[in-house]
């Protein structure tokens, strides 16, 4: 959600449900229907696809802290009824590629990678489950 649909989410009894795992489904190379298991304590880490084409790197990469699910109702712009949806969500802690580190095919290295520093404001977000890869 953009930050000004975040005002118009009603959350259903003010009710947040805290998960130990969650599944990712995803289709392989190959057509076959695959699934991971996020769970915030053993298999935290996630990869999400940068939507900026003009950086080097085209992954963004987190860290799960949390796991949520909720029933909220989401205000329609028009007027109408309020629709409700079963929302999941990630509390992640962004880590970002160190730029300095010299990474692929060539040099033969994975990219390094380095927690965006708490003091940044975009340091923690929420992360809808949907952009992991």
């Amino acid at each position: 959600f953009m930050n000004e649909e975040c005002n118009s989410i009603i959350i259903s009894n003010n009710t947040i449900y805290s998960v130990q795992t969650m599944q990712v489904h995803y289709m392989t190379y190959d057509l076959q229907h695959k699934y991971d298991t996020i769970n915030h304590r053993t298999h935290r880490d996630v990869m999400v696809l940068l939507r900026e084409t003009r950086l080097r790197h085209p992954y963004w990469y987190a860290c799960v802290l949390s796991i949520f699910h909720m029933e909220v109702w989401l205000q329609n712009h028009d007027g109408s009824q309020p629709v409700k949806w079963h929302l999941e969500v990630l509390w992640v802690r962004w880590l970002a590629a160190l730029w300095n580190y010299k990474t692929g095919i060539k040099y033969n290295h994975l990219p390094k990678l380095a927690f965006v520093e708490e003091s940044d404001t975009d340091a923690f977000r929420f992360l809808n489950p949907g952009q992991v890869i």
